[in-house]
């Protein structure tokens, strides 16, 4: 049962609903620090202290409990980040449902109103508090819920993040966890307030702080007083301070235009760098690489093959964008993918009229693809999302095309990553093609609007 329908009439107001929450703070972007755990949803992965300690016994008194989240859209359907035992005799506990339940001593004692899915797929901040008995609930440091309850934590019971303490797949969390912390005996937040864009630090009533930088078996605290044992939570080296466009959770292929030609270099975390053949560089736009079509040897970039298993196949759900001008059409002419035999994603142009995004499946046939009309000398922001069977395609940021209905198992056997150049021989001819981006997730599309906007001044557009 959701601990959503045993809410108790002791929210603000008298149990009248909530005010809408205040506009989020825009987030300051900084260069990425330190790593991740990373909750597998499937397997109930969780990170568990069953040292009974009474640090976890916060009682009546101030207390702050805040960190870093990326959320898939595949968690469960009553996702716990944290929880102290298991429901319905949970003794204190935040759940993701149709609002952010924080509970204590198997009651709701706070509601706090929420959109869900603005939570899947980006960095989130979240802040649990309370100050002279006054709790509150802050979404990237804005204030969303508040309450007056009182409530006793008192039972000793073991600590879960990611789940509850007794695993079940409706309360898992999927995704990303940093920087959680348990502070008892003040409330850090008491109002609207910037999130910290670094590692926290331990103070004199920091009682957990899990501060992720490396993959170890344990994860000891900042504090040196807990352990926690990951259940399937494993390492990831993406964090919530990666919120410039070349680092984020997934991204293992961002490049950008410069003067050599030899390397086309990867800035995401990934080093994954081209190599180019047969080009030229133009200074438009602060750079562009020239795929042309004029000695008849065509030019193109590939990565190296070696890493396409084990960070590009990460289907059926991955994003590739980028900003590009189309001078010339003819044949189907492979822009930016995936080679190795039949096995490829790949973003074309076709016979000339039109634009379209193609994936092909293991057993050779294309299926449902996007399409969009031809689009000749004009500097674009492409981007094509495969979301498990859909696949979107969009234009400066907004959804132009989709197609539902990907069968069959694809991505098997990849080659490298290309740009301009495809194993069966399609390239493109005369291509001007700026930054690229590869994600080995499904980008939202608010995700999508935020590049184009972030990056089109830089194109005239």
């Amino acid at each position: 049962m959701p601990i959503s329908q045993i809410l108790l009439a002791t929210v603000s107001g008298g149990g009248s609903p909530p005010p809408p929450p205040p506009p989020l703070p825009t987030l300051p972007t900084l260069t990425a620090t330190g790593g991740s755990l990373y909750f597998d949803p499937a397997n109930q992965d969780q990170l568990l202290d069953t040292s009974l300690s009474t640090d976890y016994q916060i009682g009546l008194g101030d207390y702050t409990v805040e960190w870093w989240q990326w959320m898939l859209d595949t968690s469960g359907a009553f996702p716990r980040v944290f929880s102290m035992g298991t429901y319905p005799n949970a003794f204190f506990g935040l759940s993701l449902e149709n609002a952010v339940l924080l509970w204590a001593n198997s009651s709701v004692v706070l509601s706090a109103s929420y959109t869900k899915e603005d939570l899947y797929n980006t960095w989130t901040h979240f802040a649990v508090t309370r100050s002279s008995g006054t709790t509150r609930v802050f979404l990237n440091g804005a204030e969303i819920g508040t309450n007056t309850s009182v409530y006793d934590v008192q039972s000793l019971t073991s600590f879960a993040i990611g789940n509850e303490s007794q695993r079940s797949l409706g309360a898992s969390f999927g995704g990303y966890i940093k920087d959680f912390r348990l502070v008892k005996g003040a409330a850090v937040y008491t109002s609207t307030f910037t999130p910290p864009m670094s590692s926290l630090t331990v103070t004199a009533e920091t009682k957990v702080l899990l501060s992720v930088n490396s993959d170890v078996a344990k994860h000891t605290d900042a504090t040196g007083t807990h352990t926690f044992d990951p259940v399937g939570a494993t390492y990831a080296d993406v964090g919530p301070y990666d919120l410039a466009l070349y680092v984020d959770a997934g991204n293992v292929l961002s490049i950008n235009p410069n003067v050599s030609l030899a390397t086309w270099n990867d800035l995401s975390s990934a080093n994954n760098d081209l190599t180019l053949t047969n080009v030229s560089w133009s200074n438009l736009d602060g750079g562009r690489i020239v795929f042309q079509d004029g000695m008849g040897t065509m030019g193109y970039a590939v990565s190296p093959s070696t890493i396409a298993s084990s960070q590009y196949n990460k289907t059926p759900r991955s994003s590739v964008s980028f900003w590009a001008v189309v001078t010339n059409t003819g044949g189907y002419q492979h822009i930016a993918g995936m080679r190795g035999g039949n096995k490829f994603y790949v973003l074309n142009y076709g016979d000339g009229s039109i634009f379209e995004c193609r994936v092909e499946t293991n057993n050779g046939y294309w299926d449902n693809y996007p399409q969009i009309g031809a689009r000749l000398n004009t500097m674009t922001h492409y981007a094509f999302v495969v979301n498990g069977t859909r696949s979107d395609f969009y234009i400066n940021g907004v959804l132009a095309s989709t197609a539902e209905g990907i069968t069959g198992p694809f991505m098997g056997t990849l080659g490298a990553f290309t740009i301009a150049q495809a194993a069966n021989g399609f390239q493109a001819e005369n291509l001007e093609m700026g930054e690229l981006r590869y994600y080995n997730r499904a980008r939202s599309p608010k995700e999508i609007l935020a590049e184009f906007t972030a990056t089109r001044t830089r194109y005239g557009v």
